[in-house]
């Protein structure tokens, strides 16, 4: 038993308030042990039910309480070590009794059913995180995917301006906790900008800003032009906003609460976005006269994303499909046993298609990177080219590729386009040239 009275417990109660204590030593439950209106309380959801008991303030009474719990849970055999937790958390939560505070808990889950909230500070955009005086680890809800993280934070911070960005799925709603007023997206991209620490994230922004909106807004003048839509599916749920609004991108990628996670979700836009916008110039390069239909972009699916016709003939185009179901759970063994990717970015054929499986032979297999290229990608592309052994194999790179690995690839049989942005018109250029002429030369 631990040496405190009521009154040392009570005391703290007056100046908690509502507020969090401690919490039952159970990752895969969600609970909580209060003070509010003089008296303890212990909340504990479980997968089953929720239980909620109020005790008086004093150890007796918290023990009887505890045991009360344990008992309905069928846990009465860990009593002691539960009633030690709990005294342990007390003795060490000083911090978070300085003053009244509120307890803010985070869902996490992505972009997907998700709940995060950010502080405004001067039209800056900070995370609820940088004013907790008291954080829990991050606990992962049973049954479900989401995580859960808890902080305490000082009243004082609730007379600022706090947004909540809630994620329904991934449909994204924003209110002030405050006024409980709703807040359109198109407010928060005009007027606030989130902090960001890591300067490989604000290079990526920057280069998203500079080069990026510019391919998205050429696509959509392509679409508009030969009259087709591009509808998205799957994960390409954020790109689909971006071809809405690319500012509304910097409300869904950037309200993830870590510079890691968000680099993460802009690299994913970026990706799709230069693959869309390269078979924009693959289909220029061909003489595309129209399309059979929309633009179905939708990751590992074995029908062509777009059958074009031109004054010759007529092509069926995928976008990173599948060439079987649970493909991309097969191991290819290089050097060493491990998965990789199974998915090629673009595969061109002549002649009309409804299944990847109808194909006989691939005509041109596009690989895109819109990344700093790197060594390990080689195996990649030398596995691709052996399982779907395309007549023609093309790397096209945003970023220059380096020397020594241009000269590796070439000598593999893989044609290198490097440097292939919005700006390097000769580049852009060559490229449908060079498409134009390996149809023609297959003729």
């Amino acid at each position: 038993m631990k040496d405190m009275n009521k009154n040392e417990l009570l005391n703290k109660a007056h100046k908690f308030n509502l507020n969090l204590v401690g919490f039952l030593p159970w990752t895969e439950y969600y609970s909580k042990i209060y003070f509010n209106e003089n008296k303890g309380h212990i909340s504990l959801q479980t997968p089953e039910e929720s239980i909620e008991t109020e005790f008086e303030i004093s150890p007796e009474s918290l023990e009887r309480s505890v045991e009360e719990v344990l008992i309905k849970i069928g846990k009465a055999g860990v009593r002691e070590e539960v009633i030690n937790n709990i005294w342990e958390q007390i003795e060490k939560s000083e911090i978070i009794f300085k003053g009244e505070a509120k307890e803010i808990i985070e869902e996490w889950c992505g972009t997907r059913n998700s709940k995060y909230y950010y502080v405004v500070e001067d039209k800056i955009l900070k995370h609820i995180s940088n004013y907790s005086v008291y954080t829990t680890p991050t606990k992962e809800l049973v049954g479900r995917k989401i995580k859960i993280k808890r902080y305490i934070v000082p009243t004082h911070v609730f007379d600022k301006t706090i947004f909540e960005f809630s994620f329904s799925k991934s449909v994204l709603s924003i209110k002030n906790i405050r006024t409980n007023e709703p807040i359109k997206k198109e407010e928060i991209s005009i007027n606030y900008n989130f902090e960001i620490k890591s300067e490989i994230l604000k290079n990526m922004i920057n280069d998203f800003k500079k080069d990026f909106i510019k391919m998205v807004e050429e696509v959509n003048n392509y679409s508009t032009q030969l009259n087709f839509k591009i509808s998205f599916s799957g994960k390409a749920e954020r790109t689909q906003e971006v071809f809405k609004d690319p500012q509304l991108l910097f409300i869904s990628s950037m309200v993830l609460p870590s510079d890691k996670s968000r680099i993460r979700s802009l690299k994913m836009v970026m990706k799709w976005i230069y693959q869309i916008w390269v078979l924009k110039l693959v289909c220029e390069g061909l003489g595309c006269k129209n399309f059979e239909g929309d633009w179905t972009t939708e990751q590992g699916k074995p029908y062509p994303v777009i059958i074009l016709n031109t004054h010759k003939n007529s092509f069926s185009i995928w976008l990173e499909p599948q060439y079987k179901e649970a493909g991309h759970m097969e191991r290819f063994v290089t050097g060493r046993e491990e998965r990789e990717p199974v998915r090629p970015n673009l595969i061109i054929c002549k002649g009309k298609y409804e299944d990847l499986k109808e194909v006989l032979g691939i005509d041109l297999l596009v690989e895109c990177e819109p990344s700093k290229w790197k060594k390990e990608r080689i195996k990649q592309l030398v596995s691709y080219k052996e399982k779907f052994k395309p007549k023609f194999f093309m790397l096209v790179s945003f970023y220059e590729v380096p020397h020594f690995l241009k000269s590796e690839l070439t000598s593999r049989g893989v044609v290198v386009k490097d440097k292939l942005n919005i700006d390097a018109s000769d580049e852009i250029n060559t490229f449908k040239n060079e498409i134009k002429s390996l149809f023609e030369e297959s003729n």
